[in-house]
């Protein structure tokens, strides 16, 4: 009788050291790999919650090709601010806040066009700075930008991605196939990207006292 309950203490007394030993080894390890979470307020809507993950697994399971994790995450990001519904209110990629950085300075590396989405989705020159490479080169108003550096970039909706492969370092060379709708062909553009100044004000006198500032 007193050898079995000498062996029943022993079993108890293994059960809980491996229990301690599993609670602590367990908290030790999630502590050194934090988990991350989204977190929600009891006022998002229960079905919301399961269609985004649902959504989520679709697209990471079912789609053709292979899917970045953060990018969807990004996309969600961005979708929510837009959601919001106030201009004012927007959401800027590392990428897009360093465009726009270099928009306030006044100075980026490019070949000196500025762009606009048609109403075909296609990156169209809406502007041509002078002296600059795309002016050197020939390129006109209402060109539209199909390749870059042999890359297609019709399919790509996100007009900062296109501007983002035609900038790069200074003195390299890009080449552009533009569609000119005017003769209803492409044209090859190369040019050699350069520091471009960017001028919000321009001036010009209309005689010896008056001058013009817009």
């Amino acid at each position: 009788m007193r050898k079995n309950w000498l062996t029943a203490v022993i079993c108890v007394v293994i059960a809980v050291t491996f229990f301690v030993a599993g609670f602590f080894t367990r908290n030790v390890f999630d502590a050194l790999s934090p988990k991350y979470e989204i977190i929600f307020s009891q006022n998002v809507s229960r079905e919301n919650i399961i269609n985004f993950n649902k959504v989520k697994s679709l697209l990471l399971n079912s789609y053709y090709e292979e899917i970045d994790e953060d990018v969807l995450l990004e996309g969600a990001i961005k979708g929510m601010v837009e959601a919001v519904g106030d201009p004012y209110t927007v959401y800027y990629t590392p990428d897009m806040m360093k465009s726009f950085m270099e928009q306030q300075t006044g100075s980026y590396v490019g070949i000196g066009v500025t762009v606009f989405m048609d109403d075909d989705g296609l990156a169209t020159v809406a502007d041509i700075f002078d002296n600059s490479p795309a002016k050197a080169a020939g390129m006109r108003n209402g060109d539209k930008i199909v390749m870059v550096n042999g890359e297609d970039v019709t399919e790509i909706t996100d007009l900062n991605l296109i501007v983002q492969k035609i900038k790069g370092l200074p003195d390299t060379e890009v080449v552009l196939m533009v569609y000119r709708p005017e003769i209803n062909n492409y044209v090859e553009l190369s040019m050699v990207r350069k520091v471009i100044n960017i001028q919000y004000i321009e001036s010009r006198m209309i005689n010896d006292d008056i001058g013009i500032f817009s």
